[in-house]
């Protein structure tokens, strides 16, 4: 599942919670909490970073309660069950 959410709308690690709380079919609040994985903080202000993104490219990836998450300094949020 591949989601780019607008910047008005939710940060990166709000999208990755509340899409694999979808996939699972279950309340967000039921997941594991993201910071065992990731600094939430962090990985938000990453991929916010205002400035020129043609000369950066940022692909950040980590395993969440059983997938794989791919997020893209252009906000592309990718969410795979992990092989």
């Amino acid at each position: 599942m591949s989601v780019t959410p607008q910047p008005w709308q939710r940060t990166p690690t709000e999208t990755v919670v509340r899409e694999v709380a979808s996939l699972e079919n279950v309340d967000p609040v039921e997941l594991d909490p993201l910071l065992d994985v990731v600094d939430p903080e962090a990985l938000d202000a990453l991929v916010r970073e205002e400035g020129d993104r043609s000369r950066v490219q940022l692909r950040i990836e980590f395993v969440y309660h059983g997938y794989e998450v791919v997020i893209t300094s252009a906000g592309t949020v990718d969410v795979f069950r992990d092989s």
